[in-house]
Formats: structure tokens, sequence, C-alpha cells
């Protein structure tokens, strides 16, 4: 049987399954629910436009923001 990469919904952690999906997360000790969809994380820093960008959008009718 194929591997499966689980993830658990309360605390985010990888079960890579080889055809058992247990009912108690391994990591939180937490009965829990299980997706094939990895986590995704925010970014941790905003996005920052350069002068490209910038000029891209203009390009294309669309006003970046200035954030001087």
């Amino acid at each position: 049987m194929a591997d499966l990469l689980l993830w658990c919904k309360r605390c985010w952690a990888g079960y890579a399954s080889a055809g058992e999906i247990p009912v108690v997360c391994p990591c939180c000790k937490q009965e829990t629910r299980w997706t094939t969809s990895a986590p995704h994380l925010a970014p941790t820093e905003p996005f920052k436009l350069t002068g490209n960008d910038r000029r891209f959008l203009q390009s294309i009718s669309i006003a970046g923001e200035d954030t001087n």
C-alpha cells in the first residue's frame, strides 16, 4: 500500500501513514481529524513592491500603494 502524508487539524503536525489512520494524533495526543492538505502558513513579513512591480502595475492600470 502507498504511503500517505496526513496533517492533524489540531496541531498541524505531519504523519506518514502506511494505510492505518490513527484516531489520536501522536504529536498532540488528542483525538483529531486528518487532512491531506498541507497547512497554509501566513507570511511573516508583508510583501514589498519594487520599482519594477510599480511600473508593471501602472502599465495595466492598477495603482500601487505608496508606503513612504
